[in-house]
């Protein structure tokens, strides 16, 4: 027999975080188990090594989404582990393993159909649904549908560690409809809440996903501020119960071409209009810890956040708006990150190596400018982090 093991994160009280990697394509036969771990508890990896010494299974499959995930198991993964997910499938491949897990488990860089040889599945198992109703009430779960998994069309930000992988390794469902409303009906007691799971929505991807009847649900997609997307959303009459992650980084064309992002910020401010307009929600992923700002980039910054607020106030929905704020960039070279003239400091963790993060001295004019824009979103009633 085999266990499938699934994490899941409590991030409050209401919300839940599950990183289901089981819900296409697995094979799996009388007598298999389904675990689930919460992630946040400390006794977690005693938990799992007294299952697998209780089952004695022959494999242990688990979908690794979040660092934390891998740091749960390493200490026990063997041979008999296939490890897969997110984490794995936009790795570099198995050299990026090896300091991390170095006891020979097998690595999943694809779809569980391709890695089992069969055709990719239409038909999600919504598995997880019995342990959440019997353990907890009156949550939202956030899940993956993986529609697909398509690297970054763009994939040349100067911070970004993973160019140009995966590209071998895309793939994307059909019945993209059909697997929406069936995933997002899965209600037993709770609020089911599915995210595509693709680093950035094409716009092709966009205008299949809009076809399916999301109205009383809640899908998640992450998304580039493109002219391609701003014409593909202008295109859908209605977006209730969508809600688009936006890796902005920054609100001032002065840091998002530093980052080479290639968007225009004006593109950014746009979309937000055209997604809030049809009753779709969005989130903004910001960066802080820049070394680079000038005056007129935290004026331009500030600007544009208030041209935000702004969209959310003309539609009365402020609350379709929101960010995730990442305290500090992680460049993937020392050059970029010591590029203007500050420190760096490189990332000792595994899974990290050979990454680094600038260091912004206290008493510096990049600190105060930093704090402006920082304090500002932290106070904005509408871009307030999560």
């Amino acid at each position: 027999m085999d266990i499938y093991i699934t994490f899941y994160s409590i991030c409050h009280s209401k919300l839940i975080r599950l990183n289901n990697g089981f819900s296409f394509g697995r094979s799996k036969k009388s007598g298999d188990v389904d675990l689930l771990f919460n992630g946040n508890n400390l006794e977690t990896p005693k938990l799992i090594q007294d299952a697998i010494n209780k089952h004695n299974p022959d494999k242990i499959w688990v979908s690794i989404t979040y660092n934390y995930e891998a740091i749960t198991i390493y200490k026990i993964v063997d041979e008999r582990w296939i490890i897969g997910g997110p984490l794995v499938y936009w790795s570099k491949g198995k050299d990026n393993f090896s300091d991390f897990f170095p006891t020979g488990p097998t690595y999943v860089f694809t779809s569980m159909e391709e890695y089992l040889g069969n055709e990719l599945s239409s038909d999600f198992d919504p598995y997880f649904v019995d342990y959440f109703t019997e353990n907890y009430n009156d949550v939202v779960v956030q899940y993956n549908i993986c529609l697909s998994l398509r690297w970054c069309y763009w994939s040349k930000c100067t911070f970004c560690t993973y160019h140009g992988l995966g590209k071998d390794r895309s793939w994307e469902r059909c019945n993209i409809e059909k697997i929406i409303e069936s995933a997002l009906g899965c209600i037993g007691g709770n609020t089911y809440s599915g995210q595509t799971c693709t680093p950035a929505l094409t716009s092709g991807l966009l205008k299949r996903i809009s076809k399916a009847n999301t109205k009383h649900a809640f899908l998640i997609s992450f998304m580039r501020p493109d002219e391609s997307i701003l014409d593909a959303v202008r295109q859908v009459d209605d977006l209730t119960g969508q809600e688009f992650i936006i890796g902005a980084e920054g609100f001032a064309q002065g840091i998002v071409d530093e980052l080479n992002k290639g968007f225009k910020v004006s593109t950014l401010v746009e979309l937000t209009d055209e997604i809030v307009k049809r009753n779709g929600g969005i989130s903004f992923s910001l960066m802080f810890n820049y070394t680079f700002l000038t005056k007129e980039m935290v004026a331009e910054y500030i600007e544009t956040a208030k041209k935000i607020e702004n969209i959310g106030y003309k539609y009365d929905r402020p609350y379709l708006l929101g960010t995730n704020i990442e305290p500090s960039i992680i460049w993937q070279d020392k050059y970029n990150a010591e590029k203007f003239g500050f420190p760096s400091v490189r990332v000792t963790h595994p899974w990290s190596k050979g990454l680094y993060m600038s260091r912004v001295p206290e008493d510096s004019d990049q600190k105060m400018f930093n704090d402006v824009i920082f304090n500002y979103i932290k106070n904005s009633e509408v871009l307030k982090p999560w």
